[in-house]
């Protein structure tokens, strides 16, 4: 009797043994999907001649690698189920070949172990892609995933809210010194970033959720979890939200934090909101067997709010894009109408975002000297207005402002006390009647330094050696627009495989339409949608660059390549 016991409680073991093994790439996998979007960018350390740090998504995401290439050997994972490889092979060769290429051909890589870091994080981000494909060996699986990110998001935008109205901290990488895990406070006029690096960073994460929560709210009604697949992601999600105040509480870099936590979650006020959205939560999470149209809808008005917030002028471009062409495929207009409606009050409410919008272009008065190239613009700087650049349409000669008749006579003293002003013995490169005061149409500062710099540095890379560029990292570390960032520093064979590759995964996606119902096909075009904001986004910001967003973005593409390649037989659950 006593032996038969034993058997039988081996036997409990052994099955719950087998589960684990069988599931702990999906569940590591949900983990991460929550652990990415909400666990702010605290360096773990800092490498020499850059300000991007190795941190602790660096070791989870290796922790995954591990464990996925331990199914790989003992054949859990099926190599020949990895689909699109060539796609990323070639592409990895490129990027290695253009960093062989930057340091001993063309010479333009100084720091060869920051070059080679800036690569390996390319197949970092990316081989998040074959990861997610493998643990997608159901429909419930796929779902139970897409629920976590959808929940991730919602966590995202509750922090959001505490940094808006109740001082809740922010990390940002914005510059090398904010990146040295500096605890910061909004000031009115900052632009929200929540728990990501910086403002730009949280809109671009949010313009590739939108297309896939209008997926999901318009398919909710089959979109189905168990409650015990609730629960688990309920508790997966609350783990990174402890370990984020934790860290923060007890990091010694960090170490001044501890009051301003104290303060902020000891007032009555904070703790009753922040107990309230905990609850709403756990409402979202586990209450309900299917997911709520009222639910997702909150969430949609929430996700628009903080967007705006974001005050991102290339994100919203990219939201209205994105998400008004996929509710106009499949010709949900009122929805449309009420979208674009929404947000323009939510930017008519909060003015910064509109405020950017109106500071793009700006009429103003330049002091210009043609013959040294001199030029700077008469305004005066505030923390809560963009300035102006130099780069502008001349629109007229001018007469003198009191401002600029100033700023005039400042140059010529400089001019004087530099020698550069031509005197009465005519020395000097310059006169005085050099400098005359024009009008014109001058772009802010953010776009005149794509046009005088970033975008110019780019091209000039690329021109060197248009085929593999100069290099990972060897035109610093942001080009300002992901486009030029590919052909400067992997050249045209880069840009050609970076692109391929994705929209290669996303012909497949499309074609695999037939296959699934028509209600079904909302899923598949969410996330075609979804990739097409970021590439939208990419003109102007380096969005594939940024960690968050390309980690969520492969892992992603994982979930719905996985999905589309199971039998018809489970997909007819779907």
């Amino acid at each position: 009797m006593l032996i038969a016991n034993l058997l039988t409680d081996i036997k409990k073991h052994m099955k719950w043994l087998k589960k684990i093994d069988d599931n702990i790439l999906k569940y590591l996998l949900a983990l991460f999907i929550f652990f990415i979007p909400l666990y702010p960018k605290f360096p773990f350390h800092v490498v020499n001649y850059t300000y991007i740090a190795i941190r602790l998504d660096d070791f989870f995401t290796a922790l995954l690698v591990v464990v996925f290439i331990i199914q790989l050997v003992r054949k859990k994972v099926s190599f020949q189920s990895l689909r699109y490889k060539k796609w990323f092979a070639l592409f990895w060769v490129i990027v290695f070949a253009s960093l062989v290429s930057g340091m001993y051909v063309t010479k333009t890589i100084d720091y060869p172990l920051v070059a080679f870091l800036h690569s390996v994080r390319r197949i970092e981000y990316m081989i998040l892609f074959f990861i997610a494909l493998s643990v997608i060996r159901s429909v419930n699986d796929f779902k139970f995933l897409l629920f976590s990110l959808i929940s991730s998001l919602l966590l995202v935008n509750i922090y959001g809210l505490g940094q808006r109205f109740l001082d809740f901290p922010a990390i940002s990488t914005m510059n090398p010194e904010f990146a040295k895990g500096r605890i910061l406070y909004l000031t009115p006029e900052a632009r929200l970033s929540s728990t990501f690096a910086g403002h730009y960073d949280l809109a671009a994460f949010l313009v590739f959720m939108f297309p896939i929560l209008w997926s999901v709210f318009l398919y909710s009604k089959k979109f189905i979890l168990s409650t015990r697949e609730r629960v688990g992601v309920f508790l997966l999600g609350t783990l990174p939200v402890v370990f984020t105040l934790y860290s923060m509480v007890n990091s010694t870099i960090l170490s001044n934090i501890v009051p301003a936590l104290v303060l902020t979650f000891s007032q009555q006020l904070n703790l009753m909101i922040f107990f309230s959205l905990t609850c709403l939560l756990i409402l979202f999470l586990v209450m309900y067997q299917h997911l709520p149209k009222i639910l997702l809808f909150l969430l949609i008005l929430l996700s628009i709010a903080i967007l705006v917030f974001t005050a991102s002028r290339t994100s919203s471009i990219a939201y209205v894009a994105s998400t008004s062409l996929f509710l106009l495929y499949f010709r949900k207009f009122r929805y449309l109408l009420f979208v674009l409606i929404l947000f323009g009050v939510f930017t008519y409410l909060d003015s910064d975002l509109l405020q950017r919008w109106t500071e793009t272009i700006q009429i103003k008065q330049i002091v210009l000297n043609e013959r040294t190239g001199e030029r700077q613009v008469v305004q005066t700087i505030r923390s809560d207005k963009l300035p102006a650049g130099t780069a502008f349409v001349r629109v007229k000669n001018t007469k003198e402002s009191s401002a600029s008749e100033k700023l005039r006579q400042e140059l010529i003293a400089k001019a004087t006390l530099s020698g550069k002003l031509r005197t009465s013995s005519q020395s000097g490169i310059t006169s005085a009647e050099d400098y005359e005061t024009v009008t014109g149409f001058a772009g802010d500062i953010s776009i005149t330094t794509r046009l005088q710099a970033s975008w110019p540095r780019a091209i000039k890379a690329f021109l060197r050696n248009p085929l593999l560029g100069t290099g990972p990292s060897s035109i610093t570390e942001s080009s300002d627009g992901d486009y030029f960032r590919w052909i400067g520093e992997t050249g045209a064979l880069g840009a050609m495989a970076f692109i391929g590759t994705i929209m290669a995964i996303l012909k497949g996606i499309f074609v695999a339409r037939k296959k699934v119902s028509k209600d079904a096909r909302l899923l598949l075009f969410g996330i075609i949608f979804a990739t097409f904001g970021l590439f939208i986004n990419a003109m102007l910001i380096d969005v594939f660059e940024a960690s968050k967003v390309a980690y969520i973005l492969w892992l992603s593409l994982g979930l719905y390549t996985g999905l589309i390649y199971l039998n018809e037989k489970q997909l007819k659950d779907l």
